[in-house]
């Protein structure tokens, strides 16, 4: 998956393992693994969007997690809960943030986008 900011290009290796990131030129600027868990097939990472401000989002498909890191890879949050609620996913995919912040989550099992206003973090 690939996601640009007005200043950055992320690009999720197709392994969902890794994370790199260009500068607009596509000269390599840094890059980070991705915590895995004991299964890799289980694992998978699979969407991924930035902010603004450079945040990283990574959605975990079987885990039914979306996960937020800064540009050096440190978590700075995660959400979602397996489930049909809001705010609950059945194998988020795709995602895609918005000039407005706001973050639209493809809920691939539950077959809906959600919406989501983000706020600022640190």
């Amino acid at each position: 998956d690939i996601a640009v900011n007005h200043d950055h290009v992320y690009v999720l290796d197709s392994s969902g393992t890794r994370v790199q990131i260009m500068d607009l030129q596509y000269a390599v600027r840094g890059d980070f693994n991705l915590p895995r868990d004991r299964s890799p097939l289980t694992s998978r990472e699979n969407g991924l969007a930035a902010d603004q401000r450079g945040n990283v989002f990574v959605t975990s498909f079987s885990g039914s997690r979306i996960r937020v890191y800064n540009q050096a890879g440190r978590p700075l949050a995660s959400f979602g809960l397996p489930g049909q609620r809001v705010g609950e996913f059945a194998g988020p995919g795709g995602l895609c943030i918005d000039s407005s912040n706001h973050l639209f989550v493809a809920d691939s099992g539950n077959g809906r986008v959600q919406l989501f206003q983000l706020q600022e973090l640190p």
